[in-house]
């Protein structure tokens, strides 16, 4: 199993599952994303988005349809609500609604403070993997 590290926290990173060939990990503290592309072999590093730009709204079954919830990541929304039917919509989540879980609001703050000021560039570099390396550098 590969040990990654983010590059915006330095916290454990996951794989999230995908049918395409390429990886998207997750970092489980600060949500940062990259992407290992298959086809290059580049990472795509993590850009900073504000709260207010950054979550999809959560659909499911399981979530009550008078409340707006943000997608997390592995089937969570950002409250901490859990289930194999939750996932990303198409559509943003909209923290100022009315309708928008209180829970969801205070977490989304919570990963937005764990950015450094510093990583908050809005830069999206692709960097190629160094050579016989097997797992992208962050």
């Amino acid at each position: 199993m590969i040990d990654l590290r983010c590059d915006v926290c330095g916290h454990e990173m996951r794989q999230l599952p995908s049918p395409d060939p390429d990886q998207e990990w997750a970092c489980t503290w600060c949500y940062a994303r990259s992407t290992v592309w298959a086809r290059s072999g580049d990472v795509t590093r993590p850009q900073y988005e504000p709260a207010t730009t950054r979550w999809e709204e959560a659909e499911g079954d399981d979530l009550p349809p008078d409340e707006s919830h943000a997608a997390g990541y592995f089937g969570a929304t950002l409250c901490g609500r859990y289930s194999d039917a939750i996932t990303a919509s198409e559509y943003p989540w909209i923290p100022t609604r009315q309708n928008t879980c209180p829970d969801c609001r205070k977490a989304a703050e919570i990963i937005d403070d764990r950015w450094p000021a510093e990583k908050r560039n809005g830069n999206r570099e692709r960097i190629p993997l160094t050579p016989g390396s097997d797992a992208p550098p962050f």
